[in-house]
């Protein structure tokens, strides 16, 4: 999960230079990456669950 968030943090615009702006960022990053990944996991099981649905009578 780290190296995931990691590579978007070394991506922070220079505007945001100052230490208390740039953990500021780093936070509503942090955050969004978190949303993000919990999303694409919820669908993930969603997709496994329905397709799990089909396979099962056919087996």
């Amino acid at each position: 999960m780290q190296r995931l968030i990691s590579p978007i943090l070394t991506r922070r615009p220079v505007l945001l230079a100052g230490p208390l702006s740039a953990r500021r960022y780093d936070a509503v990053v942090s955050l969004n990456a978190h949303r993000e990944a919990r999303r694409l996991r919820e669908s993930a099981q969603r997709i496994l669950a329905v397709s799990a649905r089909y396979m099962l009578p056919g087996a």
